[in-house]
């Protein structure tokens, strides 16, 4: 009997990353297994949004390396992070307020060429979010909450991404749209073998969904664990996550 090998879609090895002279992250580790959700969780000031930002590209590394697919990110810009596959939906639902829904969803899919099947992927959007379907020619300005929210995560969905960052998804939502999210970050991955690198204060609905907990506290990765074990610790959960 043959045995598989799981593939690698990200990973950091000892990253150092920060604001000014201050780094925020300080060493991290983090494995991001292909078709996985892997969630990081910890308290404000843990480190969680700067990690994002870092794999992203929208803040340089001072040390250590970060790898897509085994190869290095060293250098690579913004621009062509996202061509490679990393798709950064960032905290606070930031949709372009002056474009319709259908014309954000348009946007995320701008740089694809294969046009019968980004208009798919954006039916199969708003047939998933029927929110976003009734509105689809209004302006992003007029969305709610939760529909911005909706429309950010459909946007990403349409640019084919291998790796789908989240920063903070369900903050300031409603439980029912929380709850309709997370059912679609899991139909993602099930359907699509999407890889997610989620990070959540919510630490309940993100190990809810996880595959995997990565505990984040100031900076520095102190637990990784199977989220359904992660969940029952109550001694970490107490120490690091306040509940």
């Amino acid at each position: 009997m043959t045995a598989t090998t799981t593939r690698v879609a990200l990973s950091l090895q000892g990253v150092v990353a920060g604001y000014g002279q201050e780094p925020a992250l300080h060493g991290v580790d983090l494995v991001v297994p292909e078709g996985s959700i892997v969630a990081v969780v910890g308290a404000n000031g843990a480190g969680k949004s700067t990690l994002l930002r870092t794999i992203s590209g929208l803040l340089p590394t001072s040390a250590g390396d970060i790898r897509m697919g085994g190869v290095s990110l060293a250098g690579v810009p913004v621009e062509e992070r996202i061509r490679r596959g990393i798709v950064h939906v960032p905290e606070r639902r930031q949709v372009i307020g002056e474009l319709t829904v259908e014309e954000n969803l348009r946007l995320g899919a701008l740089w694809r060429g294969d046009r019968a099947e980004r208009e798919t992927d954006i039916a199969e959007v708003c047939e998933f979010f029927p929110a976003l379907a009734a509105r689809r020619k209004a302006l992003g300005s007029t969305l709610s909450g939760g529909e911005r929210q909706m429309l950010a995560i459909g946007r990403a969905f349409v640019a084919h991404p291998a790796v789908m960052l989240l920063d903070e998804p369900s903050l300031g939502l409603a439980p029912k749209v929380v709850s309709d999210i997370m059912t679609m970050l899991a139909w993602l991955r099930a359907e699509y073998g999407l890889t997610i690198l989620l990070v959540e204060q919510n630490v309940r609905t993100a190990l809810s969904i996880a595959d995997t907990g990565v505990v984040l506290n100031l900076g520095r990765v102190v637990a990784t664990r199977p989220a359904a074990e992660l969940e029952a610790d109550e001694q970490l959960r107490h120490l690091y996550l306040g509940f």
